[in-house]
This record gives C-alpha cells, sequence and structure tokens, in this order.
C-alpha cells in the first residue's frame, strides 16, 4: 500500500531537522486531556452563540495549563494520525470527523497556538524544550499540501520568532533548516517554506539585515531566481521576500539590484493577479526608497501601470492606481507625467464610477433608517489626545488617532488620506477601493499640475455631470471634489454656476448623488464664505438643503450631510452665528431618528459647532434646544455602555463653550464622570481605559468652563484619590489626560491642590520626558500652571528646576516636535524664570535666542505677558545670556500690542539694560535690525 504523500514529506522534513541535530525528546499527551480538546474544537463550529461562549470560556481556561500549547501543536500535527482520528470518531454525539471538519479544527487549533506561544512564553508555562518541540511539531506541518494548513503553521512559525521570544536571533538554526528544505525536490514543502520566510522577511526585515555569516546574501540571489519560477505561489512568496528589504536596501540586494529588476520585470503580466499585485506594490516602495534604479525604466512603468490601472482585477487596479498617488510628488515626475495626462485623466476619471459589482450590493433604499445598524459597522470609537497649551486647538477628527509626535505635516497628510477613506465611506464598500485611490490620484495630481489639469478633465467632466445615469453623475461629483484645493484658481470662473448646480443636487431622486454633493460642497466652502457676497449668495441655500438632508430616511444621506455640516462649521468661524438656530433644532430633531452609527457623527457636528461658536453657543435659548437631547441620552446610557464614549468627547467640546451657562448642569456630570474613572480604574481586567480618556477630558472642561466655580463641585467629591491614581498610571494616555486636569485645577482653583503641591511636580518632573510626546506636552504646561498659582517649597522646585530645566531646553531645540509642545516649553521656561529667576537665568543664553522667537508668535494672552516678565527678570540677573537673541528679544518685544504699565517698564529697563552692557556696539545692534522694527522701538521706547 502507497505511503500517504503528507507521511513521506514529514519523514523528509524530519531528516533535515536530525541533520541539523534539531529533533526534541518524544512527546505523548495523555488520551484524556486530548480528547477534551478535540471535544471543544468540535463544539467551536456550533452555531448556538452559548455553547461557542462556553468553548471560549473554556479554552481560555486551558491556557492557563503549562501543557496547553503542547497539546495545539500534537493535534494540528498529527490531526490525521490512526490514534487522533479514533479519539476523535470515539467522542460522543459527535462521531468520526470529516475531511472538512477535519480542516477546519485543525485550522481552529493553529490559530490557537499561534495566539498561544507568546502567552505561555511570557508567562513562563513553557520551558525552551517545550518550545522545541512545539517548534519541530510546526515545521512538519510545513508539509501539508492544503495551502491553509500550510499558512497556518507559515504563522506559527513567524510567532516562534516574534520579539517577546527573542527575534530570528533565537532560533539561529531556523534559516539553515529552511535552506536544506527548500533544496529538497519536493515542491509542497518548498512553497510552505517560502510562505513561512515570506512572513518572517516580513516581520523581521531589520534584524536578519544583521545576523552573523549574511544569510541574505544567500537567500536573495536564491529568491531571486524563484521569479521565474512555473508555480505562480512561488514567485509570490519570493517578490513579497524581497520586497520587505526594499527600505533597507541590505547589501546583498543592493549587489543583486540588476538582476533583481530583470527578474521583477518578467512578472509584470504575469498570469497570476497575485504576482501583478505585489509587482505594483513592489514599484511603489523602489519608487519611495530607491527611486535612482528605476529612472531608465519610468516611461515602461507608466506605460505598464496606465494598463494595470484598468485590469479587471480590483485588486490589481487598486496598488496601480497606488503609484500615480506616490509617483506624482516626487522631483522630476511632473515633466514626466504630463506626457501622459491625456491617457491617465481619463482612466482615473472611468475608475470612478460604481461597478455592476459595487453598485450591485450597495442598499439603494431611500428609507433605510428602519433597517438596524450591523455591530461589525460601528467601528471601535478611538480616544483622540487632547493637547493643552496656550494655542492649543483640538482637532475634529471623526475616527480618532492624534498620535503622539507627529508633526502638522503628518497628521494634515492623515486628514487628506482620510477624506477619502472616510467621507466618501459606501457602508459596505467602506475598505479603500480603486475607487476612492482614483480620486486620491486626482487630488494628488491635481496639487501637482494644478490648473493645467484642468484642460484635460473638463470635458470628461462635464459629460458626466450632466449624465442622466445616476452611477456617472456622480462620479463626475466625486471629480469635482477631489480637484476642489489643487485646481482652486482655474475652476473659479465656473464655480457661480457649479456651486448653485452642486446645491440642487443635494436634492437629486438618488440618494448616493446627494451624498457625493454633501462631500464634493464640503471642499469648496472656503470659497464660498471668502468674500461676503458669496456668502450671502450661497451660504443659506447651501445650508437650507444639507438642514434638510440631515433628516432624510436615508443612513448615508444622513451621515454625509453630518461631515459635510461639521466641515462647514469649522471652516466658517463667525459665518455660522446666524444659522445657529435652525441648526440646533434641525440637530434636536436628529436625535430620535438617528441609529448609533450617525449618532456619533451627530454628536461630532454639535461638538464641532461648540467649539466654533464658542461664547456665542452659550445662549440660554440655544442651550435650551439642544442640551436636553445631550443629557436625555446621557442618561439613558449606563456607565459601562460603550456608546457613551461619543458623548463624552462631544460633552467635553460642548461644556467648554458653555463657561459659566454650563453651570445647571455640571454637579451630575462631573460626579458621574469621577465615578466612571474610579470604577474603571478598580477593575481587575484593565480592559476599559477609554473610559478614564473621556472622562478625564470632559472633567477638564467642566473645570475650564466653570472656572473659578468649580470650588463648589470640588468640595463633594474624591477626585484627589482619582487623580492621585491616574498620574502614576502606566497608560500614558491616562496619564496624559490627567495632567490636563491637573493644570486646569491649578489655573482655577489654586488652594484644592496647593497642600499637595510638592508631590504633583515630583510626579510632573517624572513625566517630562521624550518618551510619550504628549504627556510630555500636558505634564509641561501643567507644571507652568502649577509653578504660576501654587506656591511650592523652595527646596522641591530648586531639585525640579535643576533637573527639568535642562531637559526642557532639549526640547526646545527640536523643531519637529510640533508648535504646541514647542509653545508650552518656550512659556513654562519664562514662567519658572519668573518664580525662580536665580535658578533659571544661568541657563539663558542656552535657550533665549529659540523661546523669543516662539513666544513673539503667541497671542496677546496672560501666559505670554508671564514668560515674558519672567525673560525680563533672567536678563537682568544675566544680560549676556540675552546678547545673541536680541534680534528675536525685540520681534518678541514689540509682538506685545498692548502691554500694560507695568510690562511696559520692564521692557523698556531690559533695553536700556541691553544698552548699557553693550555701549560700543549698541549702534551697531540697532542697524541690525530691519528698518520697521528699529522705528517701533524708536516711537515706543525712544531708543
Amino acid at each position: 500500500m502507497a505511503q500517504d504523500p503528507t507521511e513521506t514529506r514529514k519523514k523528509v522534513i524530519y531528516d533535515v531537522l536530525k541533520q541539523h541535530g534539531k529533533v526534541s525528546c518524544h512527546w505523548e499527551p495523555v488520551a484524556t486531556g486530548l480528547k477534551v480538546l478535540i471535544t471543544m474544537l468540535r463544539q467551536s463550529l456550533s452555531s448556538s452563540t452559548q455553547v461557542q461562549e462556553n468553548v471560549y470560556k473554556s479554552l481560555k481556561e486551558l491556557s492557563e495549563h503549562p501543557d496547553f500549547t503542547k497539546y495545539l501543536a500534537y493535534f494540528f500535527a498529527n490531526a490525521k494520525s490512526p490514534r487522533v482520528v479514533a479519539l476523535a470518531s470515539s467522542i460522543e454525539n459527535f462521531g468520526a470527523p470529516s475531511e472538512q471538519e477535519l480542516l477546519i479544527i485543525r485550522q481552529q487549533a493553529a490559530i490557537l497556538l499561534k495566539n498561544n506561544i507568546k502567552y505561555a512564553w511570557e508567562k513562563k508555562l513553557i520551558s525552551q524544550d517545550d518550545l522545541e518541540y512545539i517548534k519541530e511539531q510546526i515545521l512538519v506541518c510545513l508539509g501539508e499540501e492544503v495551502p491553509a494548513l500550510q499558512n497556518a503553521a507559515a504563522l506559527s512559525i513567524g510567532a516562534c520568532v516574534s520579539d517577546s521570544l527573542g527575534g530570528v536571533a533565537s532560533w539561529p538554526q531556523l534559516l539553515d533548516i529552511f535552506l536544506s528544505l527548500l533544496n529538497c525536490e519536493d515542491p509542497v514543502i518548498q512553497e510552505g517554506v517560502l510562505d513561512a520566510l515570506s512572513i518572517i522577511c516580513e516581520d523581521n526585515a531589520d534584524k536578519l539585515c544583521w545576523l552573523p555569516n549574511d544569510p541574505l546574501s544567500v537567500y536573495i540571489p536564491k529568491l531571486i531566481t524563484y521569479f521565474r519560477h512555473p508555480n505562480a505561489r512561488f514567485r509570490y512568496f519570493a517578490i513579497q521576500c524581497t520586497g520587505s528589504f526594499i527600505l533597507l536596501m541590505p547589501k546583498a540586494l543592493r549587489d543583486n539590484m540588476e538582476s533583481y529588476l530583470n527578474a521583477l520585470f518578467s512578472v509584470a503580466y504575469d498570469d497570476s493577479a497575485a504576482v501583478r499585485k505585489r509587482f505594483c506594490s513592489v514599484i511603489c516602495t523602489l519608487l519611495e526608497s530607491y527611486q535612482d534604479a528605476l529612472l531608465s525604466h519610468m516611461d515602461s512603468i507608466i506605460e505598464y501601470m496606465l494598463v494595470a490601472s484598468q485590469d479587471s482585477v480590483p485588486t490589481v487596479a487598486l496598488e496601480a492606481c497606488e503609484f500615480w498617488c506616490t509617483y506624482a510628488e516626487m522631483t522630476g515626475a511632473k515633466s514626466v507625467l504630463r506626457n501622459y495626462l491625456s491617457r491617465l485623466i481619463p482612466i482615473l476619471v472611468n475608475n470612478l464610477v460604481y461597478s455592476e459589482e459595487e453598485a450591485s450590493i450597495l442598499s439603494l433604499d431611500e428609507e433605510t433608517d428602519v433597517v438596524p445598524d450591523r455591530e461589525e459597522d460601528i467601528k471601535p470609537f478611538i480616544h483622540s489626545s487632547k493637547s493643552k497649551g496656550v494655542h492649543s486647538v483640538s482637532s475634529r477628527q471623526p475616527n480618532g488617532d492624534l498620535r503622539e509626535g507627529k508633526s502638522e505635516d503628518e497628521d494634515a497628510e492623515q486628514d487628506s488620506d482620510s477624506d477619502y477613506s472616510d467621507d466618501l465611506d459606501d457602508s459596505e464598500q467602506s475598505d479603500w477601493s480603486v475607487r476612492k485611490c482614483s480620486a486620491y490620484a486626482l487630488d494628488t495630481l491635481s496639487r501637482v499640475f494644478e490648473d493645467e489639469l484642468l484642460f484635460y478633465l473638463l470635458p470628461h467632466l462635464q459629460e458626466k455631470l450632466l449624465s442622466e445615469q445616476w452611477q456617472i453623475r456622480e462620479s463626475g461629483i466625486l471629480a469635482l471634489g477631489a480637484i476642489a484645493e489643487g485646481c482652486c484658481h482655474g475652476l473659479e470662473p465656473h464655480l457661480p454656476a457649479l456651486i448653485p448646480f452642486l446645491i440642487n443636487l443635494l436634492s437629486d431622486s438618488h440618494p448616493l448623488v446627494r451624498v457625493m454633493a454633501c462631500w464634493s460642497l464640503s471642499r469648496y466652502i472656503r470659497w464660498i464664505i471668502k468674500e461676503p457676497s458669496r456668502k450671502d449668495m450661497y451660504l443659506q441655500p447651501l445650508l437650507e438643503r444639507l438642514l434638510e438632508n440631515i433628516l432624510s430616511r436615508n443612513k448615508r444621506v444622513q451621515a454625509a450631510s453630518c461631515s459635510a455640516l461639521a466641515t462647514i462649521e469649522e471652516e466658517s468661524e463667525s459665518a455660522i452665528f446666524p444659522y445657529l438656530e435652525p441648526i440646533l433644532k434641525t440637530l434636536a430633531h436628529a436625535f430620535p431618528k438617528y441609529q448609533e452609527r450617525n449618532l456619533r457623527l451627530l454628536y461630532d457636528v454639535i461638538g464641532t459647532l461648540a467649539q466654533t461658536a464658542g461664547k456665542e453657543f452659550a445662549r440660554a435659548d440655544y442651550i435650551q434646544i439642544i442640551m436636553p437631547c445631550l443629557i436625555t441620552r446621557w442618561n439613558n446610557l449606563s456607565d459601562d455602555d460603550t456608546r457613551l464614549l461619543p458623548l463624552l468627547e462631544c460633552l467635553t467640546a460642548v461644556f467648554t463653550a458653555l463657561g459659566q451657562e454650563g453651570g445647571s448642569f455640571a454637579k451630575p456630570v462631573f460626579q458621574r464622570c469621577i465615578k466612571i474613572v474610579h470604577m474603571a480604574l478598580t477593575k481587575s481586567e484593565r480592559n476599559e481605559n477609554d473610559f478614564v480618556y473621556f472622562s478625564l477630558d470632559l472633567i477638564s472642561s467642566l473645570i475650564q468652563g466653570l472656572g473659578n466655580s468649580f470650588e463648589s463641585l470640588s468640595r463633594e467629591c474624591n477626585l484627589l484619590e482619582v487623580l492621585n491614581h491616574c498620574l502614576k498610571d502606566s497608560d500614558p494616555e491616562i496619564r496624559q489626560s490627567a495632567f490636563g486636569v491637573v493644570g486646569e485645577i491649578c489655573k482655577w482653583h489654586a488652594a484644592f491642590l496647593a497642600p499637595y503641591s510638592s508631590a504633583i511636580v515630583n510626579i510632573l518632573e517624572q513625566n517630562i520626558t521624550l518618551d510619550h510626546v504628549a504627556v510630555t506636552n500636558n505634564a509641561v504646561w501643567s507644571l507652568g500652571e502649577l509653578c504660576m498659582n501654587i506656591s511650592v517649597d523652595s527646596q522641591v522646585l530648586q531639585s525640579c528646576i535643576e533637573r527639568v530645566v535642562p531637559i526642557l531646553i532639549r526640547l526646545i531645540h527640536r523643531s519637529y516636535l510640533g508648535p504646541n509642545l514647542l509653545e508650552n516649553v518656550a512659556v513654562a521656561l519664562g514662567r519658572l524664570g519668573l518664580v525662580a529667576p536665580p535658578l533659571v537665568a544661568p541657563f539663558l543664553d542656552q535657550f533665549s535666542h529659540v523661546a523669543c522667537g516662539i513666544l513673539c508668535k503667541l497671542p496677546d494672552e496672560k501666559e505670554k505677558e508671564q514668560a515674558l516678565r519672567g525673560l525680563c527678570e533672567m536678563s537682568k540677573r544675566n544680560p549676556n545670556g540675552i546678547v545673541h537673541a536680541f534680534i528675536p528679544l525685540c520681534d518678541m518685544i514689540v509682538s506685545w500690542n498692548h502691554p500694560n504699565a507695568e510690562l511696559e517698564q520692564q521692557l523698556l529697563e531690559i533695553l536700556r539694560l541691553f544698552q548699557s552692557s553693550s555701549e560700543s556696539n549698541w549702534n551697531t545692534f540697532l542697524h541690525s535690525l530691519p528698518v520697521q522694527l528699529r522705528n517701533v522701538l524708536h516711537h515706543r521706547f525712544g531708543v
């Protein structure tokens, strides 16, 4: 009887392991334990939710057993052995498993195995010998003929070399074992090895570059030979493996670049869509990191991408469209691409039309508000970091994620992408698609070519906008919105006709046309409000139609209208004030109509309106319209209901705007926030930190809004206890939000924290680092507020300054950290110099130049005045520390438009001090100033 091919391949793999001395000691699971595992795996296939929950709970308990991971590995590798099949067949109520069932439960075991390896190792549930056994069992599964099982083994091998297990260096024989297996003659084994290798390369590329003996010098050339292998999966894995190293460009790849590119171009027109997709992806990566290698091939690449952007396989077309987004903004690309615009633009414009398949799965009913939201369509609500500061403005981010340490340019780029991934969200089609990527490519090209692009685009645009077919009409509106910013000047003569046309489309018979008209109009709002005549002509009819659509029965129209209105609120500023009442009344009417997904957008509209309108939002009649809706919703949600999170964020903006007028609502909201934070912090499983972040931010907002009136709230709560926990929490976002609360209390109710000032100073000091930029930002701001409003023990303050000021000086010289943190640092240094000038003055020459440049850009507010006075006090004690900063000092002095008499006198003293300390050079200094600055100083100070 012929031997099972899988068993034959297992023997081949075992023989290779023996050659490398890596066969572990024999281990056999106990029959009863194995039977329990098989039973649970089979039960997990049940359609009963209750059964699945019970299985999940049991498996979670078993994961704490030292041998559990070995049981999973044994079953995964030996599920078809006579012993295991007999055990599976003997399970009551199940009988012998079918081939399909056995395949599924083996995959289930492999997933559990992959997830459990790291957990068991970190918890020290398995030893090194156990791990060696597990690795051996996984390796033999690379010989499985079913690709799904091969991939499951590959993923588990990847888990065995994850960082927590020591990375690839912790399994030094693995690459040699792989090389021996690749040299064997069995294509199934080779395929499994390449699958595993692609995962390892993707996750560990940087580490593989630095391994001893340079294994890449062997692997890279070998992998390149597989680009021409007859098996498409070989080609795909080989391209994926090598592509992982492009950004790092190790010597092995650099030395083989010519053969790599030749082999790569050979797969451009591959029969396999997966290979073509990977080819497009690799070309984009090469463009970003190794563009010179492609310059001589660029015309051929562009010709290829023109074809691939129309590929019948959407994933290939998507990767090809990414090429235009990447290449268009590169140096020298404009002159090359100009020759292809006449062919490229029609392709991208045609890609904007919904395909028949896309349109068929879109729900096009007018009344979809009765259809319940699917749970999977409601994305987790992400906390958006609240950066405190002198001039900070919180960004409206429907999907949150203001990441730490990002520069403003990076945030702008992220927001630009999100215009297409979020605002063009088609629900069932919410993933990044050819249509969205083509729209983004048009946007990118319009920013590069500006009005020149219109020559190629306008004929197509006019034809589509006037089409009787809704899909084509809708795609024209999308194109018009995509070029709004890049082609703004060239479009201006057409906008007096286009804007009313788009406003009329807000009443189109097709809901998706109305959806796209909302988005496109929001992209032109700056043009609408730029001149009073346009504002009067277009803003009112636009808002009227938008408000009608907010009350639509179609959920997509509701969502698009809310997003557009939030953008208009943000851009319009005071222009929106005359329309506050109808807007608020419409939003109030929308509350009972909206389901959870769109309620979040409704909160966003209200929060943005509160931020934009500020004090205007706090009118009594407006409060009576909107606050009952918010408070009713607030009262109807439990403390641990995740639907509370977006409402907490909305109320944070609202209470800031309401100020003292929010007092009648404040007490129950404040007390409940304290309760929510306390409850989340004391839970044994800390998986509810989001409730802490949002509640702390709302507490901070209440304090800021109520100002001195906060004192009455602080008497009846355990805020200090909660703050103490939060300031020391391991979660940086909790500390960040807690420092926001501390700073606001220092600002408005210093007596509340005064007894604990020394302890708080120590905690603040520990968090002024570069480990978490957002935490540092709020800690620096809080330190500045604390030292100005609370008397700190002189010894504590001295030790703090000795340690913190050098860190602040390092921070202020790092421009990439973003303006908000730099402003806070400059103000903090000035404030520390004001309260303790002898301690900070010796450092003045190390930061005065940069600090003056930052402070002169700040508005004339208390924080700037305090920092300025601090610089004056330090300059008196260390005049030499300000000498090299004379020009930025003068800029800062004249940047203060209306200083009080005391500050004016201090500024004059500094100028005279400077004059007296450098008499011989004074005229030289004066003449080094710009004429206008010199005249202002002479006029104001007589110097």
